[in-house]
């Protein structure tokens, strides 16, 4: 009978090139969720999935859920406890939209941001439901704020 598969060695694991790149990474960005690695390491879903989970299971990193991000760190360094709610990219510059504006609504985020308005309407809930942003209905519209202080 012979294994469809081969046995990974533990001192082999970080020889793969990319598994390599990965865990580097990890290693100067503890904490990076995996949308984020994927698009600054410029790897695919199914590549980037495989080799956190291959790092994972031979004990070189760990992960962490926090809300709807999966932070990954190296399995040395402890994981922060309590770090508040970590913003992705674009809810940061939603955010910053929303504090330097007049109210503005989902079609202004969306148009000024160039993502399209289901993508800002998830972001918004989140805010929304973190307590970021209040909103306020205007007729048809729905405007968005700073919280009140």
């Amino acid at each position: 009978i012979f294994p469809l598969y081969s046995r990974l060695k533990k001192e082999e694991v970080l020889d793969h090139f990319v598994r390599g790149q990965i865990y580097g990474y990890i290693v100067s960005h503890p904490g990076q969720h995996y949308n984020s690695m994927r698009a600054d390491l410029k790897v695919t879903n199914g590549t980037l999935a495989h080799h956190l989970r291959t790092l994972e299971m031979m004990g070189f990193i760990k992960s962490y859920r926090e809300g709807v991000f999966k932070r990954f760190y190296p399995i040395e360094v402890s994981v922060p406890q309590g770090r508040g709610v970590q913003l992705s990219d674009l809810q940061t510059h939603i955010l910053e939209m929303i504090r330097g504006g007049s109210g503005p609504t989902q079609a202004d985020i969306a148009s000024r941001l160039e993502v399209t308005q289901q993508t800002v309407s998830y972001n918004l809930r989140t805010l929304s439901r973190e307590g970021a942003i209040r909103l306020e209905k205007d007729g048809r519209n729905t405007r968005y704020y700073p919280p009140a202080a």
